[in-house]
């Protein structure tokens, strides 16, 4: 059914005045790396009584009111890639930045702190600490205190994660030979650290050609060029920046490059 809530944002035309700031950039970081987050309501958030902060019309905001329409909250799902940090550690950073007095803007979490997604506890700051248990499994639930709405403040829980077999890259935002080679690795290409540039053909290119058709639905030419730092604008640049969610303008940055340190920050998380 319905709730009255509901129907009146329904009635106002479905407004979106978007997501919290910092959960977004957070969304942003994590699903760049390639985690599942949700960052709008489904039926049950909007219906339910009293409306809580995944909706539009928050109920439950502290210390103020929430604002409408704007979202409060983001559930993050178990990775689903072997190599990318489970949700224990994620969350155990999370709430040790927060203990520490670093982002303030989080309200409370659901998590699963000793590593089991069948149980969860529940931290909330309201503002001191307070743990319960939780029904809410399987995932991070994070909320937002109100007036963070336009808040520019970052947060990346994946910093200095090490991962097991993976190459320890500097994020240094340049395409050396150590970051080639991580790459030929990874995507199962000839190992020599080197990009062909054109007229050549190289390997690693068409490789990742291939493979962002196939994440993206991109249709690039496979002919194995589109990749230097300091090169020309390329369609496949414009992809790998798109995929990798860092600015697109085709063009990969010499000496340092945004797109190159969101692949050097894949990569030490072992996977592309």
């Amino acid at each position: 059914m319905t709730s009255h809530q509901h129907q009146d944002w329904i009635n106002h035309g479905r407004p979106d005045s978007g997501l919290a700031l910092p959960l977004q950039l957070l969304a942003n970081t994590l699903a760049a790396a390639g985690y599942s987050v949700y960052t709008y309501p489904n039926d049950a958030h909007l219906d339910a009584e009293p409306p809580e902060d995944h909706t539009y019309y928050s109920e439950t905001g502290w210390p103020g009111v929430s604002p409408k329409w704007w979202r409060h909250a983001i559930d993050i799902m178990p990775p689903a890639h072997p190599g990318l940090p489970g949700l224990q550690t994620i969350g155990q950073r999370l709430f040790d930045a927060r203990q520490a007095g670093g982002i303030t803007w989080l309200k409370y979490m659901n998590w699963p702190s000793d590593g089991d997604l069948n149980a969860a506890v529940h931290d909330r700051w309201e503002p001191d600490h307070e743990r319960t248990t939780s029904s809410d499994t399987g995932h991070i639930h994070l909320s937002s205190v109100t007036g963070v709405e336009l808040l520019n403040s970052p947060f990346n829980p994946l910093i200095g994660v090490v991962v097991a077999g993976a190459p320890g890259l500097a994020v240094d935002g340049r395409l050396g030979p150590k970051t080639i080679s991580a790459w030929q690795r990874t995507m199962h290409t000839t190992v020599d650290g080197y990009i062909t540039q054109p007229p050549g053909h190289s390997e690693l290119v068409a490789a990742v050609q291939r493979h962002l058709n196939a994440a993206i639905g991109v249709a690039l030419v496979v002919d194995g060029q589109g990749i230097q730092q300091g090169g020309p604008r390329s369609l496949t640049t414009w992809a790998l920046q798109r995929y990798l969610r860092t600015p697109q303008d085709g063009v990969i940055s010499a000496p340092v490059s945004q797109v190159v340190m969101a692949v050097q920050d894949r990569l030490n998380l072992g996977w592309f």
